[in-house]
């Protein structure tokens, strides 16, 4: 890289927003990694655990209007501060009181959806590839994980 690429912009604001976004993304898909151990804990079956995995997704699939509007309302700083906030929240929450039942799991996987809801709403979308590749990566039918990610950001993009 060159000398013009680093003069480009300001520095500790690159830097701060490629945290900011991997971060959120990380967290944004933490259940599908830990989902094993999950289900495992909460004896879950393996269609709750496939709604487990895709909840965050689905509630940011949902939130991208909300922290769009956001975004638009408030600028992208303080709908990401809000978004974040959410984020923290439910993390704490989950790590203080703990989760114990399914239900918990799915209240997470909502309030993890507000970090992939600003992450759509600032970046632009692109969430299929990141939903493909988790399924797949969990040992999803190749065939029917791309059509169901594709069908699902056809109805989504259709809505809007």
């Amino acid at each position: 890289m060159t000398r013009d690429f680093w003069k480009s912009g300001h520095t500790p604001t690159l830097l701060s927003a490629f945290l900011y976004f991997d971060i959120a993304f990380m967290v944004w898909v933490m259940l599908g990694p830990l989902g094993v151990q999950i289900a495992e804990t909460l004896q879950l079956s393996a269609a709750q655990k496939g709604m487990m995995v895709a909840t965050p997704v689905l509630a940011g699939a949902l939130l991208r209007i909300v922290m769009g509007v956001l975004v638009d309302h408030l600028k992208p700083k303080m709908a990401g501060l809000i978004g974040q906030l959410v984020v923290i929240a439910g993390l704490l929450w989950a790590w203080l009181a703990g989760i114990h039942s399914y239900r918990e799991v799915l209240f997470l996987g909502v309030l993890l959806g507000f970090a992939g809801g600003f992450l759509d709403a600032a970046g632009g979308g692109g969430w299929g590839p990141v939903v493909t590749s988790n399924l797949l990566v969990q040992g999803a039918p190749p065939r029917t994980t791309i059509g169901t990610v594709n069908t699902s950001e056809f109805f989504l993009t259709s809505t809007i």
